[in-house]
């Protein structure tokens, strides 16, 4: 398992966040359902720190996302996407 650093997993709960607010501005999600998972992200950046990939994976997965792992041409991860679940 890769380890990330904490401003890599600051990056993955920003664009969590950010991917909330584009669903609500779109009426994918009603205004309770968009507070509830926000403030489970907004949380989860208050105890970054002690956050794995793993704890990262389970919270988008609970708040309605995946996090899918981009490869570069060497194999490595270099970045991460967030889809719908």
């Amino acid at each position: 398992m890769r380890f990330l650093d904490v401003s890599e997993r600051l990056k993955i709960l920003i664009s969590l966040s950010d991917q909330l607010w584009d669903d609500y501005k779109c009426g994918n999600i009603s205004e309770d359902d968009y507070f509830k998972r926000a403030d489970e992200v907004r949380e989860k950046i208050n105890k970054v720190t002690d956050m794995t990939l793993l704890d990262l994976e389970n919270l988008s997965s609970s708040i309605g996302y995946i996090l899918i792992k981009k490869n570069n041409a060497f194999g490595t991860v270099n970045n991460f996407k967030i889809a719908k679940n």
